[in-house]
């Protein structure tokens, strides 16, 4: 009747036991990392698949607007994800940068966003929403793509952007940005774009006040995984995302890109009200996480990325 040949019974010890409930856990448990692993890649073939031809196409015809219209020259730079190849179309910001020259280009960031603004709602004509903020202009269209407009002058042999916090400009280095991202991403065995692109997925999520720009989270991914040593898995490494990134936004970032003052100067001080609601935001995004992998709920995690 009670044999000792199998289940956690018969003649074992508390520790054979317990060693044995162990096992089972841990197989569980890497059996759902099994299933999610394939939820995400399942979530990155549709990101990938999108059109980001379509994305290319309505950013021409905007320079050609641009350029038609108004007496300056006008060339594209892909400061931002489509340069990157990290773009999630619909989810994900554009931060295609407008490169301006001629008599534009003297004008302050401020006149220059209003004309930019005005110039192309009056020539879209209702076929896209178009608005600007402190520092770009925001495209958006019937089927969700916004594409973020940063107008950018050259000053000085270095390209400038308008500042956060006052009308001015700010020098940047979107190849050394550019150099730094994929150097992290070799680190992390190439894991570090896919899971960034994840993480853009789950900000979609958040009410657009509290959502980060894509600059920002491809910043924090760099600083993120410096000297990562876990696991090199899009499953491991999206909750340590945004762990470490809750941890990261505390404190302004330093300028080791060139891009700081266009990512987090507009949050404050360190510890400020902003960076604090901010991390708050970030680590309940790490908890819900964690509860959906240890109840191993897909549900769950399929809630988490918006789906």
């Amino acid at each position: 009747m009670g044999g000792s040949s199998g289940g956690f019974g018969g003649n074992r010890t508390l520790a054979e036991i317990k060693a044995k409930i162990d096992d089972h856990v841990k197989s569980s448990a890497e059996a759902f990392e099994t299933e999610l692993h394939k939820e995400f890649a399942g979530l990155l073939a549709r990101y990938n698949a999108r059109n980001s031809e379509e994305v290319a196409e309505r950013l021409e015809k905007i320079k050609e607007i641009l350029q038609d219209t108004i007496a300056s020259s006008f060339d594209m730079l892909f400061g931002g994800s489509v340069a990157k190849h990290t773009y999630v179309d619909g989810i994900s910001d554009i931060d295609s940068m407008l490169v301006i020259s001629g008599a534009l280009a003297d004008a302050d960031p401020k006149a220059i966003l209003e004309k930019v603004t005005s110039t192309l709602r009056a020539k879209l004509d209702g076929t896209a929403e178009v608005s600007s903020g402190r520092v770009a202009v925001t495209v958006s269209y019937p089927d969700g793509t916004e594409l973020q407009l940063v107008p950018t002058v050259e000053k000085g042999g270095r390209l400038n952007v308008p500042a956060w916090e006052s009308n001015s400009w700010s020098a940047i280095d979107p190849q050394k940005f550019r150099d730094g991202l994929t150097k992290r991403n070799a680190e992390c065995s190439g894991r570090l774009v896919p899971t960034l692109k994840l993480a853009k997925a789950v900000n979609a999520t958040l009410p657009e006040a509290a959502r980060l720009t894509g600059y920002h989270i491809e910043s924090l991914g760099v600083a993120a995984f410096r000297g990562y040593d876990g696991e090199k898995t899009t499953v491991r490494m999206l909750p340590h995302f945004f762990k470490r990134a809750s941890e990261l936004v505390l404190s302004p970032m330093a300028d080791r890109t060139g891009q700081s003052v266009h990512v987090d100067e507009h949050l404050g001080p360190a510890n400020s009200d902003a960076r604090r609601a901010l991390s708050h935001t970030l680590a309940r995004i790490h908890q819900r996480m964690a509860n959906a992998s240890a109840s191993q709920s897909r549900d769950r995690w399929r809630e988490i990325m918006g789906e």
